[in-house]
């Protein structure tokens, strides 16, 4: 398997190193527990850190591997730390009302300050999320490594049968994550300006399904035939799933604007 090297300027991502990082990416093998991390657990102290609703633990009344434990966990430091960035970024969300709300920004854009004055805001903020990613990691590797030791597991069976996940942050890196994640919720993802984003892309949805299971002769020839095969309202689930955001739309333009070119 070969990896896939991908050059990039890491100037504005990190204050401490100046120049180009290059990053190597390996395609992921399917491993025996992929139904598990599919699952996206969110059982005991993890459930606090994931949107979903329906968790492993409430349907198999076992916890799941450790692995799909760590993805669970992995998955919620991945997007509240970047939907930090992003908000910051974009304007959605201001250095002073973070610097006032979340301790842990705080604590560590002072050390950064402190380390690199002079160094602009913007790249400030980069650092300081580095930083937040660097903190939840090691708490999360630190206090599971305990929990791990604590226990005389034998076989992955022994993981399943215990009442609580044993991937999971201390005390402090919870209290640390529910106040960001609690900020991020009332200042960004509740935000007018996403709420609007959201509704229109919610539209797109409903009125690509409702017209593509009422004329599923209007899909592309493959997923035509799934549909008269296997079902409509199962393939265009599927075709629409498959999309991304920007395909949606210029479906959404192709099926429903008449003056769409055809060509675009």
């Amino acid at each position: 398997m070969h990896s896939h090297p991908l050059r990039l300027p890491i100037d504005d991502f990190c204050s401490s190193v100046q120049g180009f990082a290059i990053c190597f990416f390996q395609p992921v093998h399917h491993c025996t527990h992929l139904a598990d991390s599919l699952a996206l657990p969110t059982s005991g102290r993890a459930r606090d850190f994931h949107p979903l609703d329906c968790t492993h633990a409430e349907h198999t009344k076992t916890q799941p591997s450790l692995e799909a434990q760590l993805v669970n966990i992995a998955d919620a430091i991945a997007y509240s730390t970047h939907d930090m960035d992003d908000g910051l970024r974009c304007g959605l969300l201001t250095h002073k009302e973070l610097f006032e709300n979340v301790p842990i920004y705080r604590k560590f854009f002072e050390e950064v300050e402190k380390q690199y004055p002079g160094l602009s805001i913007r790249r400030s903020q980069k650092e300081v999320v580095r930083r937040v990613i660097g903190y939840l990691v090691d708490d999360l590797v630190t206090n599971s490594s305990e929990k791990i030791q604590g226990e005389t597991l034998k076989s992955v069976q022994d993981v399943r049968n215990l009442q609580y996940p044993l991937i999971a942050f201390s005390d402090e890196g919870i209290a640390q994550m529910r106040v960001l994640k609690s900020y991020l919720m009332q200042a960004l993802y509740k935000h007018y300006q996403v709420l609007r984003v959201m509704n229109k892309s919610s539209r797109v949805i409903q009125k690509l399904f409702e017209q593509f299971t009422s004329y599923p002769e209007l899909l592309p020839p493959s997923f035509y035939e799934k549909a008269i095969n296997g079902g409509v309202q199962r393939a265009v689930a599927d075709y629409i799933a498959g999309m991304t955001d920007r395909y949606a739309v210029k479906e959404y333009e192709r099926v429903f604007n008449p003056s769409y070119e055809a060509s675009n």
